[in-house]
This record gives structure tokens, sequence and C-alpha cells, in this order.
């Protein structure tokens, strides 16, 4: 049986109506509110009070150690803090001086809880382009954001490079903020600190973001800050970041870039080669896991690792690189990256000639751009490709414009990236003499011979004169001119004339060099396990160039001396053109059972 006091409970079919005077009234309602919004003026008013009244408390006391606030507080300031995300609530806040309320609390504050808060809430409001620029213009307000990177509290720190990288994003805001970088003499110390000591990841993925930053907008850190501590500093975070961290880990992909554009840069990176090294090719390893590779998202992360992997490659001397060609490793994660790389590019370019109403080249059309076109060729061809994309983005033909043509761009740096590491690495593998780069052999050679290389003095390539002297101890066929054999000493001439003598006597009775690097794990893998869509790509990249095509050569005579007939079989068809789709790769005499 039902309760009285049950059965005597009123009923309501709807809420309550409001107070009169609200429905005579209603902008009274909205006058409690901020902007459009539910949130109340009153209770944000009340909040500043108390986090105000609660730092004057903190400085009547003597004590300058770290404390800690009410709790109750504490959940109300994280409630402002969410509040501050929104764009009604930030303009209110500035409106009613929040930055100076809250400059003046991270000054004055001992409780770190309170200074993270107060600058996870100025934060927020920096994402507001009129309040991010107000704050620019405050030159006290940025260097104490830049005195706060010296703290030891983590959650600060994160809110701190927070601040400073949504500060820097903002074109019309960033200058000031690089400038008061710049001046700073300590701003690299705590950098170095933070990478080195840290273990908080949510800190050295936005320390780096921040870093990563201010490199792009100013080049001249790439060398002031390009030092063998702050390389270090930055190979210890990728540590404690782990590679399962894909995101935070290609942030600093694209530092190690951004410092390898400059001398200085490579100098520090190659100081700590091994570590990088193994890093990188890690990483390269998890891409790559899959047996199709997944370029989304990936080109430039890619073009990153790549990029520095081969300044490091390039920066070793031979003796050095074994360990790089023990096994097909490498080749084979350079081949899968170019695998969905080739033809994708292939159909952005056929779009281009479409949507341009030029010609199709069939020839052409199974090529990418050349790698080792001169500079000025380059120029002209990046001018054309710009307009051609232009084009593309206004006809909106093939769906190939707005986000896809970005893409299209960072297939081709990706695909420039990996044709040149391709061309290094292949050049030192599949050559006798792998200090001999193919563009310094001469034109009529035939780099298939099996007579080794003659070194050709070139007196426009730096490079060739600045290791003019090792080829010629290696050689012996390097021209000395007469006005610099006057300069030697006489004993000095003597040794190298006997040294040439006994090179020649040594290639006279040689009848074959043996290659310095054992190619034969890579020819093996070429010929018994690579696919024949994977071989076609890879060809069809190296034909792209003379220096390619030599080396193309080259890889034929030592498939054919080594009697890899598959390899030869699927060589001789990309050279006579017979080039199968994916669909048929598998379908070629005698590789029915190839992957």
């Amino acid at each position: 049986m039902e309760s009285p006091e049950y059965m005597d409970t009123p009923e309501y079919d709807r809420n309550p109506s409001p107070p009169p005077e609200i429905a005579e009234h209603p902008e009274l309602l909205r006058a409690e509110s901020i902007g459009n919004t539910a949130f109340s003026k009153h209770w944000l008013f009340t909040t500043l009070i108390k986090l105000i009244e609660e730092v004057d408390r903190e400085n009547e006391e003597e004590s300058n150690l770290a404390v800690d606030v009410d709790e109750e507080l504490q959940n109300e300031l994280c409630k402002l803090w969410d509040m501050s995300m929104n764009s009604d609530v930030a303009k209110f806040l500035n409106e009613f001086k929040a930055v100076d309320i809250l400059t003046g609390i991270i000054e004055k504050s001992k409780a770190p809880r309170v200074i993270e808060i107060s600058v996870g809430i100025l934060g927020n409001m920096a994402c507001e382009q009129a309040i991010c620029k107000e704050m620019s213009e405050n030159h006290k307000f940025i260097n104490l954001v830049i005195l706060l990177m010296e703290t030891r509290d983590a959650p600060t720190l994160v809110e701190t490079a927070r601040l400073i990288y949504t500060s820097l994003s903002n074109t019309g805001t960033r200058g000031p903020w690089i400038s008061a970088i710049q001046r700073s003499e300590e701003v690299l110390d705590h950098l170095k600190f933070i990478f080195s000591s840290s273990t908080n990841c949510d800190l050295l993925k936005n320390t780096a973001e921040l870093v990563d930053t201010l490199l792009d907008l100013e080049p001249d850190l790439c060398v002031s800050w390009a030092t063998i501590d702050f390389i270090h500093s930055l190979i210890e975070a990728t540590e404690q970041i782990g590679s399962n961290h894909s995101e935070a880990l290609e942030v600093y992909l694209h530092i190690f870039q951004s410092f390898s554009t400059t001398e200085p840069g490579v100098e520090a990176l190659v100081g700590h080669t091994d570590r990088l090294e193994m890093k990188i090719i890690k990483y390269l390893n998890i891409v790559c896991e899959y047996e199709i590779v997944g370029l989304d998202g990936k080109e430039a992360p890619l073009s990153s690792a790549l990029s520095v992997l081969n300044i490091l490659f390039t920066s070793q001397p031979v003796e050095k690189l074994g360990h790089l060609y023990k096994d097909e490793k490498i080749m084979r994660i350079l081949l899968k990256i170019l695998e969905p790389l080739y033809p994708m590019l292939q159909r952005y370019m056929k779009a281009e000639q479409t949507n341009s109403n030029e010609p199709v080249n069939e020839k052409e059309d199974s090529h990418v751009t050349s790698s080792d076109q001169s500079d000025a060729g380059k120029e002209t061809d990046s001018s054309n490709n710009a307009d051609n994309i232009k084009d593309t983005e206004e006809k909106d033909k093939n769906g190939t414009r707005g986000t896809e043509s970005e893409e299209y761009k960072e297939l081709k740096v990706l695909y420039e990236i990996l044709s040149a590491f391709l061309l290094d690495y292949c050049n030192i593998a599949f050559m006798d003499k792998p200090n001999i780069k193919p563009e310094d052999l001469p034109e009529d050679s035939d780099p298939s011979a099996d007579s080794t290389p003659v070194d050709i003095q070139n007196d426009n390539n730096s490079q060739a004169a600045a290791h003019s002297s090792q080829d010629s101890s290696k050689e012996g066929n390097s021209n000395i001119t007469e006005d610099s054999q006057e300069k030697e000493s006489d004993s000095e001439t003597q040794e190298l004339k006997n040294s040439n003598k006994n090179e020649n006597s040594d290639t006279e009775t040689s009848e074959e060099k043996k290659p310095c690097i054992d190619n034969v794990p890579i020819l093996t893998y070429l010929d018994e396990v690579c696919s024949r869509w994977r071989i076609n790509n890879f060809g069809l990249c190296l034909k792209e160039s003379d220096a390619g095509c030599r080396l193309y050569d080259r890889l034929y005579g030592l498939a054919e001396k080594n009697k890899n007939d598959r390899l030869c079989r699927i060589l001789t068809d990309i050279s006579e053109g017979r080039v199968v789709n994916r669909a048929d790769s598998g379908k070629e005499r005698g590789d029915e059972n190839v992957s």
C-alpha cells in the first residue's frame, strides 16, 4: 500500500515558470551571462577575487617554500580554465584586464598549481588574435613568460611552451617573441635542460613544437643553436618519447632536418651519427612494418627522416658504412616507400597535363621529373609546376585541388629526397670505387664494365677538388700540374710518384677490382625476393637521370656477372619498355612464387 506522503506529493508535468520580472524583462537574464553563453559573470568575478585573496595570504607568510591552495578553489580555477576556451569568455576576461590580473598572480604566487592554471588561461586567451596582439605589445608580459622557462615544475612548463607556441603561430604577433628569445642568453640552456631531463612526454612534445616553429621562423637559430650539447639533449628526449609516440617523434625529425640545412648543424648531427642513425632506421622500420606502406600524413615526416639519414650517410667514410650494406633492410625500406609514391606522382602528373590541356607523352609519363637537373632547371620546373597546380585548383578537374595540391607538393619533395638517397646508396652498392660519384664519370664510359672507373678531375666540382689528394693516392690517375709539383718538396713528390707507379702496376696486373662493399645480399634480395613491381619503380627512378642510368647499367652488369637471371630479365624488360602493372606483377615467366 502506498504511503500517505507519497500520495500527497504534487505532480508536475513541466518546469516552473521564471519569475515575473524576468519574463517581462528578459534582458535582465542576459545581463548576468557572458556573451551568448550560460556562464555567469558574477561567478567569474567571485572566482578571480578568491584567487587574488589567496595569493595575498600567501605573501603574508615569510616562507619561500611552495604552497598549495584549497582544493575547492583549485576546482573552481580549473572550471575557469575550461571556460576560457570559449571565445566570448576570453574576450570578457580581456575586457576586465584579466591579463594584468593573471600576470600579477604569476609574479606573486608561490603555488605551482595556481601558476600553471593562470598560464593555461592566458594560453587559451592567446588563441584570440586581438588578445594575442595586445600580449605581444606588452614587453613586460613577454619577458615574464620567457622567464617561466627556468621553472622546474613540469605542468607549468607545458602551459608556458603552449602559450609561446600559440603566440608564434600568429603571423601578426610573432616578431616581439622571436626578438625576446634571441636576446635571452638563458633560453637555450633551459631548453637543453628540459630535453635532457624531463620524463613528461607532453612537455617534451610541446617544447619540441616550440623549437620546431622557432627554427622555421628564424633560420639564424639553426646556426646559433646548432651545438653538440643541444643535439645531444634532443636525442635524449627522443629516447624518452620512444618510437611508439610517432607524432611527437616526427616533430624531432623535422628539427633535425632544419639543423641539417646549415654547416654547423650538419657537424653537430654527424657528431651523433650512431644514435641518430639507429633512431631514424627504427622509425622507418615502424612506418614500413606492413607490406603496403601508407603515405597518408607521412610525407613530411618521411622526408625529414630520409633527408637526415642521407646527410649522415654521405658524411661518413665508405669503410664505416658496411653495416648499412650487410643485408637488404635499407634497400627494402627505400623500395617499399617508393612503391606507393611513384604511381601516386604519375597520377598527379597526368592530372596536371590534362588540366593544362597539354598532350600526354606516354614515354615521359612513365617517369617522374629528374632529380639531378641543374639549379636553373629546377627553378623553372618549380615555377611551371606551381602554375600547373594553380590551374588545377581553379579548374577542379580530376579531383586535384585544395588539400590534394598540397599533398602533391609534399609527395614531390619526398620523391626528390628519396631518389637522391637511392642514388647515393646505390652509388656505393653498385660501384667498384664508391668514393667516386656517378656524375664524376666520363660520359662515354661504360659503368657496366669490370674495369675500375677512372677519376676525372673537375675544376668546377668543389667536392672532387676537396678529395683530389685522396683520389690520386687511390686511383693513381689524377693529373698533378707542374705548378703544384714545384710547390711540393722533393721528398713528397718522389713519394707520390712511387705511390702512383705502384698503383698503376697493381691495376695493370689485376684483372678485376673487388667492390669495397659486399653487394651480394642486395642483389640476392632484388633477384629472389623483391617483387617485379618494386623493381619496375626502382628501375624507372634510376633511369630519370644520367647518373641513375649509369648505375642502372652497372646494376645490370653485376646481376649478369652474379647470374641473377630474374633480375636481368626484369631490367631488360624495363629498358625495352615492357613495364607491367601491379595486377600483373606476379604473372611473369618464373615469378609466380615471388612476392
